[in-house]
Order: structure tokens, then C-alpha cells, then sequence
């Protein structure tokens, strides 16, 4: 399960956020989470539940913003966002496509309490 190492990681970027701004506590965590990442949203969640007790995150709410399919075409020269899970050019069809965006887990906002 690499949920539980990525959020061990987000634990440690979170509590160092909040020791250099001198607050006392995690309120919010905002993650971008691309339909691509390999995360499975409810196992981060509960491996975040689980390791952040004790912590200056306890309690804190995981917010998840769902990150769409971004191709680029190498046919048609065009960026689309891919409606499915697809490699397949969304314009022409074509199967010469890149992903852009999509695969990534990021994360975008920590919110503090101080």
C-alpha cells in the first residue's frame, strides 16, 4: 500500500509548513489527485487518518480535487482533455498522443491554525 508512504510525506511537508509559520495546528490539506496517479482517494484517506493521530494534522479535513486526462496530440496538434480513460486523441482519433496532465498527485494547500 503506498498510500501509507505518501502520506507519511504530505504528514512531513504539512508539520514542517506549520513549524515554520509557528501555527499550532493543521486544519486543511488539499491534494490534486490525477485520474492517472495510481492514488485511490479512500485508502489515502484512511491511511491519513491513521497516521496523523498524534500529530499537529490530527483531525485536519483532506480535501481531493480530481485531476482530468490532458493529452496532446502529435497528429492534429492539439490539447485535449481526454473524456475517457483513453490514449486515443479525443479530435482525430489518433493514437500518437502524450499525457500532459493527469498523472499526478499534488499537493496544493495546507491551511493552518494558529
Amino acid at each position: 500500500m503506498h498510500e501509507l508512504s505518501l502520506v507519511a510525506e504530505i504528514l512531513r511537508l504539512a508539520e514542517q509548513h506549520a513549524l515554520e509559520q509557528g501555527a499550532m495546528r493543521v486544519r486543511e490539506i488539499r491534494l490534486e489527485v490525477g485520474v492517472l496517479s495510481g492514488v485511490e482517494p479512500s485508502l489515502l484517506k484512511r491511511a491519513f487518518e491513521a497516521l496523523s493521530m498524534g500529530s499537529q494534522a490530527e483531525g485536519a479535513e483532506l480535501i481531493f480535487e480530481a485531476k482530468g486526462l490532458l493529452l496532446a496530440c502529435k497528429a492534429c496538434q492539439k490539447e485535449t482533455e481526454a473524456k475517457e480513460l483513453s490514449m486515443r486523441c479525443p479530435n482525430c482519433g489518433s493514437l500518437q498522443t502524450r499525457v500532459l496532465a493527469g498523472e499526478d498527485l499534488l499537493l496544493k494547500t495546507i491551511v493552518l491554525e494558529a
